[in-house]
């Protein structure tokens, strides 16, 4: 055999034991731990209290783009 089929053939043998150790078990999974909320969130979050109290049919949409219309006047 030339050394290219052997490299080849070791890879090929190298894969299908990578796929067996997967099937047997992997790595355990760790869980991500939660971050708090943002600045940015708790700003929407603000803006759309302040919208909510005015009028009771604001939606999010319209406290993200209120809150990005006042971060660009630099009231963030």
């Amino acid at each position: 055999m030339s050394k290219q089929r052997a490299s080849r053939k070791q890879k090929q043998e190298g894969g299908q034991q990578k796929q067996q150790k997967q099937q047997q078990g992997g790595k355990r999974q760790t869980r991500k731990a939660k971050r708090g909320p943002t600045a940015w969130t708790k700003f929407v979050t603000k803006v759309y209290h302040e919208l909510k109290k005015k009028d009771k049919d604001a939606k999010l949409r319209d406290a993200m783009k209120e809150a990005s219309r006042r971060k660009k006047n630099g009231d963030m």
